[in-house]
């Protein structure tokens, strides 16, 4: 009887733990209003954090250099950003950079982690005097497992060029 009843605890406890996973997991699925379901927010809020050099960044896909404190496009790239694990996942959760367009024409950015992407558009770069100085920069956060990180330079050509400043 004793064995039964262990079982029978064991497989609540199973249960609840399963249910409580079930429903954090329909919780924080939602779309947001630019289809992230909320995941940059809830990255940005994780404390610590490492800073998301030019060393994370890897060019997978387009024309682009990636130098220190810069990132500068021709057209479209896409750069892999490396995860942040560490050894036996004991490194900073998350890596964390402020991207800032210093060109003269409009940049869109999607930033990709796992299965979920998020889009921005960062205005060309305005003088001191702008209404809204902030337009034209975004920060950008990545959990352990890294992402992607697409920067498109809009333009009439397809050989656009545009640059960020990434601190």
């Amino acid at each position: 009887m004793a064995g039964a009843r262990k079982v029978a605890v064991t497989a609540g406890v199973v249960l609840v733990v399963a249910g409580a996973f079930a429903a954090g997991a329909v919780a924080g699925a939602g779309d947001g209003p630019e289809g992230s379901g909320g995941w940059q927010e809830r990255l940005a809020g994780i404390g610590g954090g490492a800073k998301l050099t030019e060393d994370d960044l890897q060019v997978v896909d387009g024309t682009c250099t990636v130098a220190p404190g810069t990132i500068s496009v021709t057209g479209a790239c896409t750069l892999q950003v490396a995860g942040s694990g560490g050894f036996l996942g004991l490194g900073s959760p998350t890596k964390r950079g402020h991207v800032e367009n210093v060109s003269s024409v409009r940049v869109g950015l999607v930033l990709g982690v796992e299965d979920r992407s998020i889009r921005a558009t960062l205005e060309a770069h305005q003088d001191s005097d702008s209404d809204d100085p902030s337009s034209d920069e975004t920060d950008v956060t990545f959990g352990r497992s890294g992402g992607t990180f697409r920067i498109e330079c809009a333009g009439l050509l397809p050989s656009q060029e545009c640059a960020l400043a990434l601190t």
